[in-house]
């Protein structure tokens, strides 16, 4: 019975095949059909894009932005991770806060932007701020050490920096001076190498904090900055595969349905051209930084 069965067996695998391979063939028939012009569309808008990007100071206002945003936040000590919550807090601040407590929160902001640009690009923000966020992320952390070797000159921007660490050990760190005039007249040996190390545990811990805020900054930023360009792309493959269908499509009768369909078509395809225009950034990325 069962070499009766293998003809009919194979025969069915025969069949199978043929069924599989002829599904596989369509699919790539209809994949080519649709895959050329959706990448063809996504490369133009990323290509748009990266053109906008070279040729316009958009990252630098966006970067600007952003850090300010983040330094406004710990000036305001409002840290929620809710927007909702962060965004009303912003909104009692602008339009029902006292006005001197306004002045004052921008007084401290410009303190702190310009004494950071100054440490790290002597005082150039428009080259601090046209860094690759990468690149100005590694700027701050280069001056950490700065910051926590002589805090009392940088407490302002020392405290923000570190906003998620004890105020105590910030506070420890900043009475250092004086810690060190006191040392030789009233303290005992015991009592220095203790007080010693508990300055070193604390500026370990500062900096952990600090260093920890960074990569926040970075983190954020860059997630961001990524979204809003797959936003953009998006919206500009919606544009340019609209007007692909407009320039080469055969002329239909004119109706409410046809119109819909047109409209969804367009949207579908920028959609997907859009989805795939990230790819065409990365390669583009790749090329240069090969080219670098």
């Amino acid at each position: 019975m069962l070499f009766q069965a293998a003809p009919d067996n194979q025969q069915w695998i025969n069949s199978l095949n043929t069924q599989v391979g002829n599904g596989l063939h369509e699919i790539a028939n209809t994949a080519g059909h649709w895959i050329i012009p959706i990448a063809a569309v996504g490369s133009v808008s990323m290509a748009v894009i990266q053109a906008i990007k070279n040729q316009t100071p958009i990252r630098n206002w966006y970067q600007r932005f952003r850090i300010r945003r983040w330094l406004l936040a710990s000036i305001r000590h409002n840290y929620s991770r809710h927007w909702i919550v962060r965004a009303k807090h912003e909104l009692y601040m602008r339009f029902k806060a006292d006005p001197s407590q306004r002045q004052d929160e921008r007084i401290q902001l410009g303190n702190a932007e310009g004494e950071l640009i100054m440490l790290s690009t002597s005082g150039d923000s428009e080259a601090f701020y046209d860094l690759p966020i990468d690149d100005l992320c590694d700027q701050i952390r280069k001056i950490i050490s700065v910051i926590l070797d002589y805090p009392t000159f940088h407490e302002n921007l020392l405290r923000l920096l570190a906003r998620g660490a004890s105020p105590a050990d910030i506070d420890l760190l900043l009475g250092v001076r004086e810690v060190d005039s006191t040392i030789a007249t009233s303290y005992s040996k015991e009592d220095a190498a203790n007080m010693f190390r508990q300055m070193t545990a604390a500026k370990s811990r500062v900096l952990s904090q600090v260093r920890c805020s960074v990569d926040a900054i970075q983190i954020a930023i860059g997630f961001r900055w990524k979204f809003w360009l797959q936003v953009a792309s998006m919206i500009l493959s919606i544009v340019i595969g609209a007007v692909a269908f407009d320039l080469g499509a055969v002329q239909q009768p004119s109706g409410v349905s046809n119109w819909l369909k047109k409209y969804w078509d367009d949207l579908c395809f920028g959609l997907l051209a859009g989805v795939l225009a990230p790819i065409a950034r990365d390669l583009v990325a790749a090329v240069e930084k090969w080219r670098s």
